[in-house]
Parts: structure tokens; sequence; C-alpha cells
């Protein structure tokens, strides 16, 4: 090949080189254009609102929330006695046990975790569903929160296990926003729940539920049934509260009591038992206090005939001995931080009551906090074993007196709390006059 040739040759080779790089160039840059165009498409169609709300503050919206240890605790339900504008900034979103009879104010925290901002009740049509129902380790849905189950105290009046309390509203939030919202709540007396079945007073334990959604849609379009537990867990629009004791009632003999009830709110019997738990900084308790454990009639046979035992047999001591109980005479005390009542044969739709006493032996040590014990029903469904749900009862140490331990005072208001303004505003007021004397001078 000579020069001109290869000269020609070259100049070829490079224009045709240029020509593809051209090309590649184009079909890349067309290429980035469409998937820059499709993200776009897909982002605009992905922008949307999410409400939800925490079962604990562990939880991040995830369904089904596998990171919280337990569903009855969210701290995005509460009640307080007074509007929440009274109580300092800090108390605002505290839960304060409502007054039975009497008018109380319930805040739900509805949270939006989408790209886009939710425009309000009005125009998406999403509203919040409020629900109590009498503390239980076995709740199940819809009822009792349907108010559809109810049972005879001693007065021999009936009175409903549950209900709904209201619907509100929910004004718009940004995305990535908080909002709280309030219903109205006046809860039933209780005192009304003393029943004749139940070993001592089960009045003060309740339970609330709150749903995010709006029809037909989930949660309120979804027909569920059964286990509370697991619609909760698996619904990040549905979140679940057990409120504790107001006051405590003590027993004559310095003992502070606590009820709870337990039993089977489906139609279909099943095995489970109950499981307790000491939590936190009171797996020291026996040091200075004892914890005995009553069951109710109709529970203590079920457990029996779920075991094929009596109370005479070996296998009966034998059970208690090793799932944490100690028998003393007929009663049954914690032997230590973890108990259990197993291989219980629930009847269907039964409730019955288990009942916690607390008797200090000793004055409990400086620094140490109250007692807390989480009690949790189980059953074995389908071959598998659910918890249903459950409750935590915590024990303040008892006064000197014996008495019940007095609830706080609502909050007051002081009309001078803001004095210091108005001694700055004084003191600036005579530096301005000072200076102006100096001036004049």
């Amino acid at each position: 090949m000579n020069n001109l040739q290869a000269t020609v040759f070259n100049a070829s080779w490079n224009k045709r080189c240029m020509q593809g790089s051209v090309n590649v160039i184009s079909r890349r840059l067309l290429l980035s254009v469409f998937v820059l165009l499709c993200g776009h498409v897909s982002f605009a169609q992905d922008k949307t609102f999410d409400l939800w709300a925490q079962d604990l503050p562990t939880d991040v919206g995830t369904e089904p929330n596998t990171i919280s240890s337990y569903f009855y605790g969210s701290l995005d339900i509460w009640v307080k006695r007074h509007d929440i504008s009274s109580y300092p900034l800090a108390d605002q979103e505290t839960q304060e046990d409502p007054v039975g009879g009497q008018p109380n104010f319930l805040y739900v925290k509805i949270r939006n975790k989408g790209t886009a901002d939710f425009p309000g009740t009005a125009t998406a049509g999403n509203k919040v569903k409020v629900y109590w129902a009498k503390a239980s380790t076995g709740l199940a849905w819809p009822s009792p929160w349907d108010g559809s189950l109810s049972m005879t105290n001693t007065n021999n009046h009936s009175v409903p296990l549950g209900g709904l309390i209201g619907t509100a509203d929910i004004p718009a939030i940004p995305a990535g926003g908080v909002v709280r919202v309030a219903v109205n709540w006046t809860p039933p007396n209780p005192n009304e729940y003393d029943f004749a079945s139940l070993p001592g007073s089960s009045h003060k334990h309740f339970c609330l539920l709150a749903r995010i959604g709006k029809e037909p849609d989930p949660p309120f379009g979804l027909s569920v049934t059964g286990i509370l537990g697991d619609y909760v867990k698996n619904n990040n629009k549905v979140i679940w509260k057990n409120i504790g004791i107001e006051d405590p009632v003590t027993d004559p003999g310095g003992e502070t009591a606590g009820l709870f009830m337990i039993g089977n709110y489906s139609k279909d019997a099943y095995k489970g038992g109950i499981r307790i738990n000491v939590l936190g900084e009171g797996t020291g308790f026996m040091k200075y206090a004892e914890v005995k454990v009553t069951l109710g009639k109709n529970v203590t046979e079920w457990w029996l005939k779920g075991n094929n035992f009596t109370h005479e047999s070996d296998s009966f001591k034998m059970a208690l001995k090793q799932h944490g109980i100690e028998l003393r005479g007929n009663d049954f005390f914690l032997a230590g931080n973890m108990a259990a009542f197993e291989n219980i044969l629930f009847a269907p739709q039964q409730v019955d009551g288990i009942k916690f006493s607390l008797k200090l032996l000793e004055k409990a040590p400086a620094g140490v906090k109250d007692l807390q014990i989480r009690i949790e029903q189980v059953a074995v469904i389908g071959g598998k074993e659910m918890t249903l749900g459950g409750v935590i009862q915590s024990f303040p140490l008892v006064k000197e007196d014996g008495g019940p331990v007095t609830p706080p005072p609502p909050p007051v208001t002081e009309p001078g709390s803001n004095y210091w303004i108005w001694i700055l505003i004084g003191i600036v007021i005579l530096i301005l006059l000072f200076l102006l004397t100096r001036r004049k001078k």
C-alpha cells in the first residue's frame, strides 16, 4: 500500500470510527433520555401518601411488623383527663388514666411516610376509628371491639365488653409529617365491671384500638376475624394499647392486686397457655415482695382438663415446679422471673380471670422502680403457637397507711409563671431611660 492509499484508507477508517462513535453516543443519549423519562413517569406514578401509626417506638411501618416485641403498648394512642393544651409540652403525649363516667380526651398520632402530602379527609376520605374493650389477654377481632359481647355483673346488670368510641377526620399531613387527632371519650364506669365469676376486682383495666382507613379500602374494608395480635402486627394502620390501673386496689393486709380477663372470644375451643414475665429492674422482686397468682374457677378447670391431672397428682406438682410456680397449700406464688400455666383447654366464647396480688415483705431498697409483670395468652392453632395478646401490670409501692396511691392532680397553669418576662421588660425600660438622661446632659 503506497502513501496515498494509506492516507485515503486512514481517512476513511477515521470517518467510519467517527460515524460509529456518533451513532453509539446517539443511541446512548436516546437510551438515557428514555430511561430518565420513564423514571420521571414512574416517580410521578409512585408519588403518594402513606398513613400509618407506630406499634412501639421500634416500629418503622413495614408490614408485617417483625421488629416490635409486642403489640399492645402503642405510644401513638393515649388519654388525657383535660385538653392537651393545658399541659406543659413535655407532658402532652404521656398517658393519663381516664376517669370513668367523666369526659376525657383521647389522642391518636397519625404519620405520613409517603412521598406526597396527605390532603385531608375532605379530599382523600381517610379517617380514624377508635374503639375500647375490657382488657383481656385473649382479645380477638372484631369482637368484643364491635360491642357484640357483654357480661352480667354482680348487680345483675348486663355491661358491654367493648364498643366504638368514635370516628374522626384527619387533617392535611405533609410528606414525612405527623399530626395528632383528638376524640372525646366518656369511658364506662369501671365499678360496673365487678363479676361474681372472677376472683376479685377487675375494674381498672381497659384496652384501646385505633384504625386508619376508609371504605372500602383496608383496614375498614378488610374482613379480618380471629387473632388480634396478628391483625395489628400485619397492618401498620392499626394500633393497640393496654391502659393500666388508674389507682391500685389495695386489699386488707397491704396487698396490691391486679386482675385481668382471660378467655376465648372465638367460636372454637383451642389449647393454649398463660405466660408470665417480670420485666426490667423488677427481676429482683423476690428479695422484698411476693406475688400470689389466683386463677378463676373456669380457667382452673380448663387447665386441669387440658393437662389431665388433679390437684393431688404428682404430675400437677411437677408441672407447677417446671413452670416457675410455687405451691403453698392451695395458693400459687411466682417462684422466679418467668412462669407459665400451659395446656389450658380454652372453651369457646368463655371469659374468666387471673389475679395477681403483691405483698411487700420488707421496705424496697432506695432507687428500685415499680414492679412490672407482663402476662400474655398464647394459643396453638393449626399446629402453630400464636400470641393472642397481653397486658402489663405495674405494682406501685404501697403507702405506709396501706391506702391506695392517689392519682396525680390535673395540671395547673399559674398566672404568674411568666413573671420573668416582665422583669426583663422593666430592665430594658430602665436602661433606655438612663441612656436618654445621659444624652440630655
